[in-house]
């Protein structure tokens, strides 16, 4: 290290000013700008002031800024100033060595001694390391080749120094020397191997440099360094230019409508832009400005949306849909068969996107976009697609929805959450049957659920199939289902669409006689061409949709009355429970109120199917007992005889307790009279007292100890 003090001692007293730098060439000349009639005065620069910064740049536009200042302190004492200020780079802070690159390039360009001399010095600089093997100087001999290689890229060094300083490297090939030509090919090695002039002579070095790692026995960290360097050196494959789609300008407006601008502040403002398009023709594929495309696919790509706007989009759909029907049957088809498509593949990178899908088709349900036919059949579509049963049974697999593949389940759980309770009001037929069809998809999946999923699947009961009974089995559901059908699966008509005209009695039964079956289809064909109902068919029609309403509000009011029913029970045993579980622990005391002579006497016995109960109604001052007979097959007369019996048992255990305990009182006592008893003395005349216990010590008197010496 002495030895590189005095190198550098040397070389600054080879360089050394005769004056001091920056007394005499300071820029004393001010320069005034007139831009606009303001004149702007800029401040005195001195040659100090650029050395000083020069280890504080950090950018592209400060080395610029420093070049630039140097051309106003330019002399030839100050070059010898620069160059030296130059070499001497911190080799503690390698990130200033490229803008310091950037700086000797951008001012040899006008002032080539600066390039020549700091050329000279980094070959001279070089040299002298070369020679010297010392461990310490590995950080100095990295500055300098790194400094080479910078100014080699920026071609203020000619290309043949690099190759002198890796024959030199290569010459005395040791493991010093191979950290710093690693260090040289990683700045250089690509820049060299792209140049033409240049190419041939990159390969040679860098196939010697293999043929001499294989000949040595280096550790592992050289040889990645080796690795390294030849990786650095590798050409990169020229990237393809993104592809930027022609869009034009109404398809650039709709996205940035639908991408950017829409939110639910936004919503009305969008609607009313996306109506003031050119719809003109655009049924009819009519587009050349390509508007149906655009309008389409941001509708149909709801996952491009942010999720918080996808309701935001079926409310701008259902907009749109007033004006234009035939766009709103073109997104819900579209939609409806990405839903599809998604099903038989079942990929999960978009599992996501699927996601997004079936929420946009719940949220259109809520913005009547669609009917509950159209979820319902939605439902069906997601639970029994590719099961041969329609239906996944457990046991069964099935090579689109596997046993343990719970993705379907979280669809279904979003399209019917995103639905809401609106999918009961409008049929509740079609509610009961997708809480079937839920439950038996559930229960035929691997048990048990994940935690996620039966989490997704409680929520929806308690938010959307309220009321409805769960079930534990897939037997159960099933059977359930099969009743359900029973009563009549068929969906409701919907109001738009026409029922068949039904054939008077008496048509039906000359028909019968005469031979011919009658056609559902061939109805009265004068009717028929003439597109008319007569008054006895048109009466017959209203009849019969009358009686299919009454029969559908009838079951209705059974399943309700039902419902109510069992919450009424249940909610009653869970207060009797309640309040038999507050008495238990607190002392019965005597009613104040007396018991009605007309209930002494009286016998259970009238009715042995049930149990009778009195049941005190009325106020303190006119109380009233009324007689209660409750079937003993009810729910509640089992739970008060398991009550019965419970107290019973209890009190049987408590009456063994205290028995058991005043058994062992009187034990005690009667071995403790005993130990108590005077014993007899073997010597003839005398007796002994025992002393007596803790428990039965008696006090003696003074007077009578002393009425007695011994």
């Amino acid at each position: 290290m002495l030895e590189y003090q005095e190198f550098i001692a040397q070389r600054r007293n080879g360089g050394e000013l005769t004056k001091e730098a920056g007394a005499d060439d300071a820029g004393t000349l001010t320069v005034v700008a007139a831009a606009g009639g303001v004149q702007h005065t800029l401040a005195a620069l001195n040659l100090t002031d650029v050395l000083r910064r020069l280890p504080l740049v950090t950018s592209r536009s400060e080395a610029d800024q420093v070049a630039v200042d140097f051309c106003y302190v330019n002399s030839r004492t100050s070059r010898r100033a620069l160059i030296s200020a130059l070499i001497e780079a911190p080799r503690r802070h390698m990130f200033v060595i490229p803008l310091y690159a950037r700086i000797i390039a951008t001012l040899s360009a006008y002032f080539p001694e600066v390039g020549e001399g700091v050329e000279a010095e980094l070959r001279r600089e070089f040299s002298w390391l070369a020679r010297k093997r010392f461990r310490g100087l590995l950080d100095t001999r990295l500055k300098n080749i790194l400094f080479i290689a910078e100014l080699v890229k920026f071609r203020a060094v000619p290309l043949h120094v690099p190759f002198g300083c890796a024959r030199i490297l290569l010459d005395q090939l040791h493991v010093q020397n191979i950290e710093v030509l690693c260090a040289l090919l990683e700045g250089c090695g690509r820049f060299l191997r792209v140049q033409p002039e240049t190419t041939a002579r990159v390969l040679v070095l860098l196939d010697e440099l293999a043929r001499r790692r294989r000949t040595l026995n280096l550790d592992d960290r050289t040889l990645q360094m080796i690795e390294n360097a030849h990786i650095a050196c590798e050409l990169r494959r020229a990237r393809a230019a993104p592809t930027v789609k022609a869009r034009t300008p109404y398809e650039r407006y709709v996205r940035k409508l639908m991408y950017e601008d829409l939110t639910a502040d936004t919503f009305g403002t969008v609607s009313v832009q996306l109506r003031r398009l050119p719809w003109r023709g655009l049924a009819q594929q009519n587009d050349p400005q390509r508007v149906r495309h655009a309008l389409m696919s941001c509708f149909t790509k709801v996952w491009k949306l942010k999720h918080a706007h996808v309701p935001v989009a079926a409310k701008v759909l259902e907009e749109i849909g007033r004006v234009h029907p035939w766009f709103r049957v073109a997104v819900v088809d579209a939609v409806l068969e990405r839903v599809q498509l998604g099903l038989e593949h079942n990929e999960f990178a978009r599992s996501q996107r699927r996601i997004a899908e079936v929420s946009y088709v719940g949220y259109m349900f809520a913005c009547n976009v669609v009917g509950t036919r159209e979820i319902l059949d939605l439902v069906r579509l997601l639970v029994g697609h590719g099961h041969r049963e329609r239906m996944p049974v457990p046991g069964r697999s099935c090579a689109l929805d596997a046993s343990n593949d719970y993705f379907r389940a979280r669809l279904v759980c979003t399209l019917l959450a995103a639905c809401g309770s609106q999918i009961g009001q409008n049929d509740a037929r079609a509610m009961y049957e997708a809480a079937l069809l839920v439950q038996m998809y559930v229960l035929a999946k691997d048990q048990p659920l994940p935690v996620d999923i039966d989490y997704n699947v409680e929520a929806l009961f308690d938010a959307v199939f309220t009321g409805i009974p769960r079930y534990e089995a897939w037997a159960d559901a099933a059977q359930a289902m099969v009743e359900f059908g029973s009563v009549g699966s068929e969906p409701v008509q919907p109001a738009t669409a026409r029922a068949e005209p039904i054939q008077p009695t008496a048509q039906i039964a000359e028909e019968t006689e005469n031979g011919t079956t009658p056609d559902p289809g061939d109805v009265n064909s004068d009717d028929a061409e003439t597109g008319e109902m007569s008054p006895e068919m048109a009466e017959q029609l209203a009849e019969a949709e009358m009686a299919e309403a009454r029969r559908q509000m009838e079951a209705l009011d059974a399943l309700l009355e039902r419902e109510e029913e069992e919450t009424l029970e249940r909610e009653f045993n869970k207060m009797m429970l309640e309040s038999t579980d507050a008495r238990r622990t607190e002392r019965t005391g005597a009613l104040d109120v007396g018991i009605p002579m007309n209930l002494i006497g009286r016998s259970a016995d009238d009715e042995p199917d049930a149990v009778q109960f009195a049941l005190l109604t009325g106020k303190k001052q006119r109380p009233a007992v009324h007689q209660v007979s409750i079937p003993t097959a009810s729910r509640m007369a089992q739970n008060m005889r398991l009550q019965e019996a419970s107290a019973l048992r209890e009190r049987a255990q408590l009456k063994r307790i205290v028995l058991s305990y005043e058994r062992r009182e009187a034990e005690e006592d009667h071995r403790q009279m005993y130990r108590d008893a005077p014993q007899r003395s073997v010597i003839p005349g005398a007796t002994f007292i025992g002393r007596p216990s803790a428990r039965r010590r008696t006090h003696v008197p003074e007077k009578t100890a002393n009425a007695h010496p011994f």
